[in-house]
């Protein structure tokens, strides 16, 4: 089965909301090797492999990697995010 880095698509970002600490992970280290922005939205994630990702997108695989400070588990929250980021377009 094809994992979502191998399926051809055109994306901007990655945002990530699982909650889940290897989910994250692994969509997180995709979006690096990938040269994709990255938006961590779990901070279960960040609070487990935070540094390393840092460190990997800090070594020139990214062009961007974040968490914003915005909670995690209100999912609502982070669509008005997406929305607000859309209207500016």
């Amino acid at each position: 089965m094809p994992t979502h880095a191998s399926l051809p698509l055109e994306l901007d970002a990655l945002v990530e909301t699982t909650g889940l600490p290897e989910v994250g992970a692994r969509v997180a280290m995709d979006g690096i090797e990938n040269h994709l922005h990255g938006v961590m939205l779990n901070v279960e994630a960040d609070v487990v492999v935070g540094p390393i990702l840092a460190f990997a997108s800090s070594a020139g695989r990214a062009l961007a990697a974040g968490t914003p400070n915005c909670g995690g588990d209100s999912g609502r929250r982070e669509w008005q995010l997406v929305e607000l980021n859309l209207e500016r377009r």
